[in-house]
């Protein structure tokens, strides 16, 4: 599974990541039949090199050892809000999509 979200726009970066993670990424991996154990990659797109940061300590406070995915943090020119944005992969369990 691969999708890329982007949560409503939240007045600090840490809230756009952190909604980010626990609602949108969570939620869609759960509604599959995965969990967020299942995700390999996330690449952030960030608007301003100061929120990669606060979308790395997102990310450490959902996997809180070695288990996080592969991270990588890109600076975009966004024209609508500089806030984190998160395309993300996951690998679900056989029989996880019916």
């Amino acid at each position: 599974i691969s999708s890329r979200v982007q949560a409503r726009l939240e007045p600090t970066a840490a809230e756009q990541a952190r909604r980010l993670l626990d609602t949108h990424v969570r939620r869609l991996v759960e509604h599959v039949g995965g969990t967020v154990d299942g995700v390999t990659h996330m690449t952030w797109g960030i608007g301003d090199p100061a929120f990669a940061v606060d979308v790395a300590r997102e990310c450490q406070a959902v996997w809180p050892n070695e288990d996080m995915p592969q991270l990588t943090i890109i600076e975009a020119d966004f024209p609508h809000s500089p806030m984190p944005r998160v395309e993300f992969t996951a690998v679900l369990p056989p029989r996880a999509v019916q």
